[in-house]
């Protein structure tokens, strides 16, 4: 897992902006560049989803870490624990 944040930092807010009568979902960054559109879509769900996606990240570091500590190293993680582990490298690769 990497220690640096390479995605505009969260919390996101997912906000409906009507441009030329078609409906957009704005993804706005609340907090490190307050107000900055961080993505863009036509969709609401996916709009919601995006927005989630740095706390969804963050929890499930969390989570692999606290596995990590409770199980006693990384070699006795459960098929979930790297499933998590997957995703998150997956959220992170460039």
């Amino acid at each position: 897992m990497a220690n640096e944040t390479r995605h505009t930092p969260g919390t996101w807010k997912a906000y409906l902006a009507v441009a030329d009568n078609a409906p957009n979902y704005w993804i706005v960054s609340t907090r490190a560049f307050k107000g900055t559109v961080t993505a863009t879509c036509d969709n609401e769900a996916n709009a919601k989803l995006i927005a989630a996606a740095p706390d969804l990240l963050a929890a499930c570091k969390a989570r692999l870490i606290a596995s990590i500590f409770a199980l006693k190293g990384p070699e006795t993680l459960t098929a979930e624990d790297m499933q998590l582990a997957e995703a998150i490298k997956k959220a992170e690769a460039l």
